[in-house]
């Protein structure tokens, strides 16, 4: 519901760089590069999770835990630069 979000937020608009995660290991070009590799517009929302205990960000554990919690798949970034390398997809992306 609205009352789960702080106001006022943001939003800031964020450039890719080109050669994705290969090039930049950045979450950025990962949420890019998942557009490409499903063939989308290379269009994407990213956000930072938040920890309930005390506001700060979410480290990898905490991702990890959140994601089992809510049943939500997690992929790394290191995932997503080796399935580009593994399917020959580094050049040119």
């Amino acid at each position: 519901t609205a009352k789960d979000f702080n106001r006022p937020g943001h939003i800031l608009p964020l450039r890719y760089a080109d050669g994705g995660s290969i090039r930049r290991f950045g979450h950025t070009e990962a949420s890019v590069d998942l557009c490409n590799l499903a063939k989308l517009q290379p269009v994407a929302v990213i956000c930072e999770l938040v920890n309930d205990r005390d506001g700060s960000m979410a480290r990898r554990d905490d991702c990890y835990a959140f994601a089992k919690k809510h049943g939500i798949r997690l992929v790394t970034i290191a995932d997503i630069i080796k399935y580009r390398q593994d399917n020959g997809l580094v050049e040119n992306f």
